[in-house]
């Protein structure tokens, strides 16, 4: 992504860049007593209107957390690619990295979108 634009984000004080978690995360052993849990929802889509843009990706991440210590432990990732049955513009490409390429599901319900198995929600 362009570090220009990064820069501007991560200084505007209505918006809250998050750094993505590592892949291999390692859990703390050694942390505070009081541990929080947490699920962020991250949805990308194809423009900022809800009722003609369709949502082409959807990522979930459960974790527990502490005050102290931050990210203590991954809990549970999930991902995954629809099919917004309309080709993705370049913009949208360009600014999400997702193509029209490669496998998605397609939903047979909108509402399918939005009930990843409920271990997610912790």
């Amino acid at each position: 992504m362009n570090e220009l634009l990064l820069s501007e984000l991560r200084s505007h004080p209505d918006y809250k860049l998050l750094d993505r978690v590592k892949e291999q995360f390692t859990r703390l052993s050694n942390h505070e007593s009081n541990l929080f849990i947490a699920t962020i929802i991250d949805l990308e889509t194809m423009g900022m209107d809800a009722k003609i843009n369709e949502i082409i990706e959807i990522g979930l991440l459960s974790f527990s957390f502490s005050s102290g210590d931050g990210i203590v432990d991954v809990i549970e990732t999930y991902n995954e690619l629809n099919d917004p049955g309309k080709p993705i513009p370049t913009e949208i490409t360009r600014i999400t990295g997702i193509t029209n390429g490669g496998p998605r599901r397609k939903p047979s319900e909108f509402t399918d979108i939005y009930r990843p198995p409920r271990a997610y929600f912790i």
